[in-house]
């Protein structure tokens, strides 16, 4: 038993009590010597222990009574409930659900406290044999290790698994740090089956017709020996060209390298097909597709000089650099004329019209008309560069065309800071010059750059199929001059990511972010990953992915960003099979950087390793000192399998000032005082 004060007040009663008995000892010893009364030497006892008392329940006492008891530790049972579990033959699911329900009757007959867990993805607690249904898209036996190790009830855990790990970590690293034994119990057959899938497809996502495309296919044999397969290149359901391959190991990966030219525009649908072997059980595996986005080898631009000047050999210089781009530049000579003559213009279809220092006046209304119509007919993107001959004035005539209205105040050639929207990729960016100042009515509009008063510099938009980018300063050349180390310069950056943008024509937006794969198996992950429009994003803004599944949105997830690679990362594991759309923005906005979809089989993972993995198992059981025995041994395993418990003190405690009796106590002895002072006339 002990006796403390829950208040840290304790010396504070000792020093007080000790003053009033050295009082009443005083007052005891000089009894006869001072002529006390009897009475009063009573009264000096009543009012101390009254005093006493009010004391201890201003302090909270408590009385704490201790006993020693013996607490019984369990033994954890963790079950594999991934899919694998129900396609081995030795034994078989339904008779492997009936031998482990004997096998916990047998366990609780050698009075051993245990608690059972279904794990696949995760772990969860379980107290019925039908729960076992072995519907687990992986297996993830770190998450057991995890569950272990944050359980202090167990005093040893048996894992009873086929072993074969689909996700997470490395199982055993993840056991090696557990302090209790680990007994696991292999269910299934040593040898794999016979297997034959296609691991991995090396393809670019966006190509150019006509162009050849390599591919590389990994394909995977297992139980398989001195036989031969076939793998086929398919688009849609045309053969395209086809390799047979010789399996000469029972598990061996083997490399297929296809060469093919892309026939179509547009995004393209193929599909790797393996074939099969007759006592293959998982052929859902054998084909695997995914798509390219075939765009036009050559591109034609049209070029739109007002007056020559700083930014137009830059221009040129970043055109000609990409081979795929075919542009013709009309240089404006006199109010009606242009060289060469603007009839070619006319007659020439163009993806890509650029404005630079043009119009300098205002343009006729039929040159206008006409041009729309143009631009409509053709699909024509449209990029306006604005030049140091421009004004408010001379760009009137064009505004309508390219969805904006100016401001009325014309600005000055005042220099004015600015910054990219999303970035602070370069250091120290110059001011520039904005002297065109407007306003658009898209809600939609897509800011890239803006000025410190919040006007707009680079900016893109889309409406009705028609894209454009708008640049609205003159001073291209200085973020090229300013920016000689940097790779890439300002200038380059903004006129690359500008014409990019605007020749995708194909009604796909920007492939800045990548899908490892756009067709998968139930239970792989998504990775995806991208770097933004304007170089470095803004590590401070949000950016998420939302998907939706089959028409019906259900996930937002958040990006993470890689600061050593510089890009944007997301891995994501759909719950189920089916079709997935996505958006990838900016929380902040309402613009996708990205629309795209893919899709996830009804093949399982965990049907691409059926077999037991001995060694892994026996590796886990051996890192805590424990054993390993095969389902058909479980007995045996069983024998090793003891009771366990831990000697703990009980503590049960009492509070003064909860207890009735201490209560009625002081009233009765605060009563009797009175009592006794009133019979002896002191009232």
């Amino acid at each position: 038993m002990q006796f403390d004060f829950l208040n840290n007040y304790d010396f504070i009663f000792i020093i007080l009590s000790f003053i009033y008995l050295l009082f009443f000892f005083n007052t005891l010893v000089n009894y006869k010597k001072k002529k006390y009364k009897k009475w009063y030497i009573k009264i000096l006892l009543l009012r101390y222990l009254i005093f006493a008392s009010l004391l201890l329940l201003l302090l909270n006492p408590i009385l704490n009574f201790f006993s020693y008891i013996n607490r019984d530790l369990k033994l954890g049972i963790f079950v594999d409930n991934s899919s694998s579990m129900k396609f081995h033959q030795q034994p078989t699911f339904m008779n492997f659900k009936s031998d482990l329900d004997n096998f916990f009757e047998k366990i609780k007959n050698k009075e051993i406290f245990y608690e059972t867990f279904l794990f696949d993805r995760n772990v969860k607690s379980f107290d019925n044999i039908n729960k076992l249904d072995g519907n687990g898209l992986t297996t993830n036996l770190s998450k057991v290790a995890k569950s272990i190790e944050n359980n202090p009830n167990l005093h040893s855990a048996l894992i009873i698994t086929d072993g074969v790990a689909t996700e997470g970590m490395n199982p055993i690293k993840s056991f090696e740090e557990l302090k209790i034994p680990i007994f696991a119990l292999g269910v299934g057959e040593n040898s794999k089956m016979v297997d034959l899938s296609i691991q991995t497809i090396d393809v670019p996502t966006v190509s150019f017709i006509n162009d050849n495309i390599n591919l590389r296919s990994v394909v995977k044999s297992e139980g398989i020996y001195n036989k031969s397969a076939t793998i086929s290149l398919y688009q849609e359901n045309d053969l395209i060209v086809s390799k047979d391959i010789f399996l000469n190991n029972t598990e061996a990966l083997n490399e297929v390298d296809f060469l093919f030219k892309p026939k179509k525009i547009g995004n393209q649908k193929f599909e790797i097909r393996v074939s099969s072997f007759e006592d293959e059980l998982n052929i859902q595996n054998n084909r695997q597709a995914f798509n390219i986005l075939i765009l036009k080898n050559k591109y034609k631009v049209a070029l739109f000089t007002g007056t020559p000047n700083n930014n137009t050999y830059l221009i040129r210089e970043n055109l000609k650099k990409n081979s795929r781009i075919e542009f013709d530049h009309y240089v404006k000579v006199t109010d009606s004329d242009f060289k060469p003559s603007i009839n070619s213009f006319w007659g020439t279809s163009y993806e890509l019209i650029i404005f630079e220092n043009f119009p300098i006046k205002n343009q006729s209304f039929d040159f206008v008309r006409i041009l729309g119509k143009k631009i409509i007919a053709n699909n024509s993107a449209i990029f306006l560069i604005i030049g140091p001959n421009q004004k408010n004035e001379s760009l009137k005539s064009i505004s309508a065309l390219l969805d904006f209205e100016l401001n009325n105040n014309q600005k000055d050639k005042h220099l004015f800071n600015w910054s990219f929207k999303r970035t602070e990729n370069f250091s120290s960016l110059p001011p520039i010059s904005g002297p065109i100042s407007i306003r658009t009515k898209n809600k939609n509009v897509d800011t890239l750059a803006f000025f410190e008063n919040e006007d707009l510099l680079w900016f893109r938009n889309e409406k009705n199929k028609i894209r454009s980018v708008l640049f609205l300063s003159p001073e291209l050349l200085k973020l090229k001059s300013k920016f000689l180390d940097y790779n890439p310069k300002p200038s380059d950056l903004i006129l690359d990511n500008s014409i990019t943008w605007l020749l995708q024509l194909s009604g796909s937006k920007e492939s800045y972010f990548r899908l490892n794969k756009k067709r998968l198996r139930l239970g792989e992950v998504v990775n995806i990953a991208g770097n933004s429009l304007t170089g470095l994003p803004d590590v401070n803004e949000s950016l998420i992915i939302k998907l939706s599944h089959n028409g019906n949105e259900i996930d937002i997830k958040e990006f993470d960003f890689n600061i050593d690679l510089k890009r944007w990362e997301l891995e994501y594991r759909p719950p189920s099979s089916g079709l997935y759309d996505y958006k990838i923005l900016f929380e902040s906005e309402k613009n996708e950087i990205q629309i795209g979809e893919f899709e996830v089989l009804e093949s399982k993972i965990e049907l691409s390793n059926v077999y037991m993995n001995e060694l892994l198992l026996k590796s886990i059981s051996a890192s805590s000192s424990a054993d390993f025995s095969s389902w058909t041994m479980k007995d045996t395993l069983l024998l090793k399998l003891k009771p366990k418990s831990k000697k703990e003190i009980d503590s049960k405690f009492a509070k003064f000032n909860e207890n009735i009796f201490v209560f009625i106590t002081i009233v009765f002895l605060f009563c009797f005082e009175v009592f006794y002072r009133k019979n002896k006339g002191l009232l």
